[in-house]
């Protein structure tokens, strides 16, 4: 029993030196395998973010525009106690930061107001203010303006290779404003499809211009 207990040893030994250098190749293969991952991931998303296409409004601005929207619209009727929603008639669009302001108010001092107003919420890169001083519209008109911009947008999503996911509209009294992320030729393509629909008077751009792709 003895001499076998000395001869059974040795090779338990010789066993378990294999048996760790096998899981010391294993484990130092893994190390390099993750290593070799990694960095492919890391080169992955560096080209994604050099690769991201800035004609695009991300999800982050899209919520964000939202965000500016109902902040507007509550701080408008909190900060000034002359405006009501029976005497005064405003609209907000909110695109990539830039706010528009469409509508009626009852006097020059509420509209500048208003332009404060939206100002002071954060992420608002610019703001157009295209109140009117005057009564607010009817419910004729507001569903005039409706139906112009909707004629406008159909337009534009059945002409050819036209982005009009990048472009916001609105109307008033037969002007269209036209919002968005567009190339200067997109632009001018744009103006030439609100020009030919019945109706339109006057076009205002407000777009943010954009490089060719």
């Amino acid at each position: 029993m003895i001499s076998g207990d000395c001869w059974n040893k040795p090779r338990r030994n010789r066993y378990t030196s294999l048996q760790h250098g096998m899981i010391l190749i294993v484990l130092m293969g893994a190390l390099l395998a993750s290593s070799g991952c990694t960095n492919l991931l890391i080169a992955a998303s560096a080209n994604q973010l050099t690769d991201q296409d800035h004609s695009k409004r991300t999800l982050g601005a899209r919520i964000e525009d939202r965000s500016i929207k109902n902040k507007a619209v509550v701080n408008l009727y909190n900060s000034q106690a002359a405006l009501h929603p029976q005497d005064s008639h405003i609209l907000i669009n909110s695109y990539n930061g830039y706010v528009l302001l469409t509508g009626q108010v009852k006097t020059a001092d509420l509209k500048k107001r208003s332009t404060q107003v939206i100002r002071d919420i954060r992420h608002v890169r610019r703001v157009y203010n295209e109140l009117e001083i005057a009564a607010p519209n009817s419910t004729y008109d507001r569903i005039s303006n409706l139906w112009l911009t909707r004629r406008v947008r159909i337009s534009m999503l059945f002409t050819p290779k036209f982005p009009s996911s990048r472009v916001k509209l609105t109307s008033q009294n037969g002007t269209i404003y036209l919002m968005g992320l567009l190339t200067d030729q997109q632009t001018k393509q744009a103006v030439e499809i609100i020009r030919k629909i019945y109706g339109v008077k006057k076009i205002v751009t407000l777009v943010e211009e954009i490089q060719p792709s």
